[in-house]
């Protein structure tokens, strides 16, 4: 492919993208809003077989293909695509002057879109070409760019260097109540409850949160599943239990998800004097081998090995005709794809059930505190306006029921809201105090519950009996607003 001009390498490495649109994501969390994306590998024709404009370049024989930066199915301006990259490495297996191919990883991750087929373009270029691959991490290959290194015989990490956030992220968001403080009426008409999921002006609902994580959880267990045919010591199980982290250096080889530590230059030195294989259409060399010489493997099989396979496949299957022997794997494997998918299904419903579970104990904490407001009610010590504040509170998050109950542990019974009264009669406020001074006759006769705060101070300053009396008064007759 022919690159187009490339921008100045220190740009590039400044250069930010928007994922705001990305649907399904496999990138590391920390990464899923702004990313530092990198360059392809661009250089000056030369010497190395048009290496350098199919965008990676060819060191003492190895061809090093740069993955860095955010990815996704197709190019954009500054995100690298797993169609390019698998360009790049199927060019790089069928170039003559290249020995061995170093995927050099710094990447966040990318979409979900477009990763299984890169992952299984990866493979299909690495079986043609025969020539020894290898993914050296010196930053960090998370998710999606774990998913890419997967499928090399080796997966090579600096001692400070990170892989894994294994796993699908996405997320639900909602403006509507944003929308509403700024006056604006939104409406969203669909043809049905579901197509409105994750709509941005439209509330989150659970069952819509539930349908999504359904979804990403699909999506994680397909993931994990393409990882272990590459790597099959990191099976699915083992990968999901990382619960998406990330591991560095010695912790990663001991979590399966590398195979050893070294530098670059070590990794480069190496694979620099690996041997060419004589079969293009073999890999060389087993996974987590640290021998710089690959060995030459034949494909073609002599009378004794192909008599041991035929009795091998006797012995699974019970048939001696081949047809019969075909027939009996496929069902082994459709038994064991059966097994996969009711594994996923279990813990679907697994997860259904931790989630009613969880929704009913909210239910019973909601329950429990508006009985205690009732009990409140019933004894007399809460009025219906206080009632109602405290429910308004505990809908909020502002209270909880020890708050309550510790509350009315505290209160007296109102006497008007004892159970023996039958109705609320507010206090008639004397029309004239004797002896008292024209201002505190004038909030005498404004009544006690009109009173402000203020002047309520004022009348317990002017007129500290008569203040005590007319509040207690008030509280008896359940607190009546003006």
């Amino acid at each position: 492919m022919t690159l187009p001009t490339a921008p100045m390498p220190e740009h590039l490495e400044r250069a930010r993208a928007s994922w705001r649109n990305a649907d399904a994501l496999a990138l590391s969390a920390d990464a899923a809003r702004s990313l530092l994306v990198g360059e392809l590998a661009y250089s000056l024709p030369g010497a190395d077989g048009g290496a350098a404009d199919e965008g990676y370049k060819v060191v003492d024989g190895v061809a090093v293909v740069r993955v860095r930066g955010a990815l996704s199915n197709c190019e954009w301006s500054w995100w690298d695509s797993y169609e390019a990259i698998a360009k790049r490495a199927a060019h790089a297996q069928a170039n003559g002057a290249v020995r061995a191919v170093m995927f050099d990883f710094d990447s966040p991750g990318g979409t979900v879109a477009g990763l299984f087929d890169g992952m299984r373009a990866l493979r299909a270029a690495r079986a043609a070409g025969g020539k020894r691959t290898v993914a050296w991490v010196g930053g960090a290959a998370y998710s999606a760019a774990y998913g890419l290194a997967s499928t090399c015989d080796e997966v090579v990490v600096e001692e400070l260097a990170g892989v894994g956030s294994i796993g699908v992220i996405d997320t639900m968001r909602s403006y509507l109540g944003e929308a509403k403080k700024e006056g604006i009426d939104v409406r969203v008409i669909a043809s049905g409850t579901e197509k409105t999921d994750g709509h941005p002006f439209v509330a989150i609902s659970d069952e819509a949160e539930a349908r999504r994580r359904e979804r990403v959880m699909a999506m994680a267990s397909a993931f994990v599943r393409e990882i272990a045919l590459s790597r099959p010591a990191l099976t699915p199980e083992a990968a999901l239990a990382l619960d998406g982290g990330l591991r560095f250096g010695a912790a990663a080889v001991a979590e399966k998800l590398a195979d050893r530590v070294s530098t670059r230059a070590a990794l480069l030195a190496e694979l620099a004097a690996t041997k060419t294989s004589s079969n293009p259409s073999n890999p060389s060399g087993p996974r987590g081998s640290a021998s710089a010489q690959t060995p030459t493997r034949k494909t073609t099989m002599n009378e004794q090995q192909l008599a041991a396979l035929n009795a091998l496949l006797a012995a699974k299957t019970g048939e001696t005709d081949p047809d019969r022997q075909l027939g009996a794997l496929s069902a082994t494997f459709d038994l064991a794809a059966r097994g996969q998918t009711a594994e996923a299904e279990l813990r679907v419903l697994k997860e259904k059930i931790a989630k009613d579970a969880k929704d009913a104990e909210a239910k019973a904490r909601v329950d429990a505190f508006h009985a205690a407001v009732k009990v409140g009610e019933d004894a007399g010590k809460l009025t219906p306006a206080e009632a109602e504040q405290w429910r308004a509170d505990f809908a909020k998050g502002e209270c909880t029921i020890g708050v309550l109950e510790g509350n009315l542990a505290r209160r007296s019974v109102i006497p008007a809201l004892a159970p023996e009264h039958k109705e609320l009669r507010a206090p008639a406020a004397p029309a004239t105090v004797p002896g008292a001074s024209a201002r505190v006759s004038a909030l005498v006769q404004k009544g006690y519950a009109a009173l402000t705060w203020d002047e309520r101070n004022e009348l317990a300053i002017a007129a500290p009996e008569l203040a005590d009396r007319l509040m207690g008064e008030w509280i008896a007759s359940g607190r009546p607003s003006a």
